[in-house]
């Protein structure tokens, strides 16, 4: 596990920072390819909310198709990986 000072000295946050504002600006580019007119993301990079405008189908439906196009792009490989470990590590504890 990391430690506060390895966290700074190899910069996370920063790093941690470029990486959500290329996956925010790759959603919105991507949607454009796309020709996703119905969707929008916006927010700040840590916080970015994906809305579906109701009028174009359901948006749970199309919620779940952009992240299985995400997953197979491999977008979360990393923080699926990092997730699994902090779970994996609570249920020990527990």
């Amino acid at each position: 596990m990391a430690t506060i000072d390895e966290i700074v000295e190899k910069n996370v946050p920063g790093h941690s920072m470029i990486k959500e504002h290329c996956l925010k600006m790759d959603t919105i580019q991507s949607a454009q390819k796309l020709e996703m007119n119905y969707t929008k993301c916006f927010g700040y990079n840590r916080r970015t909310i994906m809305t579906f405008d109701a009028t174009a189908g359901n948006p749970l439906e199309m919620k779940s198709l952009v992240q299985q196009e995400m997953i197979k792009a491999e977008y979360f490989k990393g923080f699926i990986t990092w997730a699994i470990h902090i779970r994996m590590k609570i249920l020990l504890i527990l």
